[in-house]
């Protein structure tokens, strides 16, 4: 795979570009994140369209390469859900603590027709 590195005293917005081959295909891959990154995604996908052409080999490159392209996107989908539910669940816990906090603190006086926020002593 041919290689062109920004140097390291170029300023970020300059892309790096590495040739790729994809399913005997060559590509050129240009962007700002390392020559290793792009290879990987290169390499991932590669593999993905493999495995469908191996599993079905009736499937061309192009059905082979847009079935590998929907299979990431539910990859990327299923993942990017599992993490909004951590970060809605990380954000539910903070709350808790936070009130858990402010109970502890002696802040709020609680009575069994009301809750009262008292205001902090300054001293």
């Amino acid at each position: 795979m041919d290689e062109m590195r920004k140097p390291d005293n170029e300023p970020e917005n300059i892309e790096n570009r590495v040739k790729v081959e994809i399913f005997g295909e060559s590509y050129v891959l240009k962007g700002p994140e390392s020559i290793e990154y792009l290879q990987t995604l290169a390499q991932y996908v590669d593999k993905k369209v493999r495995q469908l052409a191996v599993r079905n080999s009736r499937l061309g490159k192009e059905r082979a390469s847009l079935l590998a392209a929907l299979n990431i996107a539910d990859e990327l989908m299923k993942l990017q859900k599992k993490y909004d539910q951590k970060t809605n669940y990380k954000a539910k816990i903070g709350k808790f603590q936070i009130k858990k906090k402010i109970l502890l603190s002696g802040r709020i006086a609680i009575r069994p027709d009301k809750i009262i926020l008292r205001k902090e002593d300054n001293c």
